[in-house]
């Protein structure tokens, strides 16, 4: 976002300010009592969910050409229980993200009343490249949608991002420290592939945790190999994990990453279930659990004053 475009006041205007700040009067819905580990599918025809405590969807896997889906109606798609707790996820495609943002007024509305368990907010993304205008516009975004979620009732948590960890991971820990909400937030961790970049955001989240302290439950998004797992965990102690890993393995019908990577290696011969179900243990597996952890099934509703 330049400074120069033409819609620079129009778009900071939608934002209100470009500081990490929150104004709702509303009172913040209590989070559901998450499990360790959630996995994310896609509803794909053929595909059909073991039970499981609870389940992830992309949102732009509920919003319909017409009409948002319940929650009812995507488990029956899934093929999940009835009592299955159902995450709508945000972490996704600039290009779904800025759709989302366009008609975020109508879709907050429509998912007020789908009656899903938890919807994240929108993580926009923050790219090398980009102006530190662009950073915060979109960190501010991400904040104003937090804002309709719970304005309409939607059982939602902050998302934590930064770009700068000497201001944004500052300003952040700044805000937090008196927040007067759940003790949660997201973040999204899916893009940090390179050594470099996963060294990168170790450090902000180190740096963000030394100055707000440990007791803070953390949704991390996009992590799944186990020696990243057990980092984020040692930094942040209560995680809950999400990512997609036994959705991937199960459509490929494969059972192993090396099997799915590797044409030569034939797949193993298990129905997708059993692969869905096996991979899923294996991740809930890595993720350490530490005392006291799930204090969020404890939450109450907390009145956010305008700060």
């Amino acid at each position: 976002m330049h400074p120069l475009r033409p819609d620079l006041t129009e778009r900071l205007w939608e934002c209100r300010s470009l500081d990490i700040r929150v104004w709702v009067r509303e009172t913040q819905l209590p989070l559901p009592p998450l499990p360790v580990y959630i996995p994310r599918v896609q509803p794909r025809q053929g595909f059909e969910s073991p039970k499981c405590q609870a389940l992830a969807v992309p949102i732009e896997r509920i919003t319909g050409s017409r009409r948002v889906l319940t929650a009812g109606e995507m488990k029956g798609i899934l093929g999940a229980p009835p009592d299955t707790m159902l995450i709508v996820t945000s972490f996704h495609l600039d290009n779904i993200l800025e759709l989302l943002w366009g008609k975020r007024r109508e879709l907050v509305k429509a998912v007020s009343g789908a009656g899903y368990d938890l919807v994240t907010v929108p993580d926009f993304s923050l790219w090398d490249g980009d102006t530190r205008l662009e950073h915060r516009y979109n960190i501010a975004r991400s904040l104003r949608m937090f804002e309709l979620l719970v304005e309409a009732g939607v059982p939602t948590l902050l998302n934590v991002s930064w770009y700068l960890p000497q201001r944004d991971i500052d300003d952040w820990a700044s805000f937090l420290r008196g927040w007067p909400g759940s003790r949660a937030f997201s973040i999204d961790l899916a893009t940090l592939n390179r050594k470099r970049d996963w060294a990168w955001g170790i450090r902000g989240l180190r740096r963000l945790f030394e100055q707000i302290g440990e007791d803070w439950e953390v949704l991390v998004n996009g992590v799944a190999l186990k020696e990243r797992i057990a980092e984020v965990s040692r930094i942040c102690g209560h995680v809950h994990l999400i990512n997609e890993r036994p959705f991937q393995l199960a459509m490929s019908r494969h059972m192993t990453v090396d099997e799915l990577c590797t044409s030569r290696t034939q797949p193993t011969p298990r129905a997708q279930m059993d692969i869905f179900a096996v991979e899923a243990q294996k991740m809930k597996a890595a993720v350490p659990v530490p005392p006291g952890s799930c204090r969020l099934r404890a939450a109450v509703g907390v009145p956010l004053i305008a700060s």
